[in-house]
């Protein structure tokens, strides 16, 4: 029997702002959250965003997705 109702669950959020040394480069800015669950005594399923905003000191924008898997012993 599973339910994810009785399982602990940790939500985490970041930002940040990455200023280049060269100045005519943008200030970077990264927004990340995740949520972790943990599943049984050793396993954690981690779903993960990020949003980064002016990429590498351009005018790019990116939205990344990822899930993690974590298999303590």
């Amino acid at each position: 029997d599973f339910s994810l109702l009785e399982k602990n669950f940790l939500l985490g959020a970041a930002y940040g702002i990455n200023e280049p040394f060269d100045g005519s480069l943008k200030n970077e800015n990264i927004l990340e959250a995740f949520l972790r669950c943990q599943l049984n005594d050793w396993i954690y399923l981690s779903p993960h965003v990020q949003i980064l905003n002016n990429a590498f000191g351009q005018a790019d924008n990116y939205f990344l997705t990822a899930f993690r898997t974590q298999i303590n012993f």
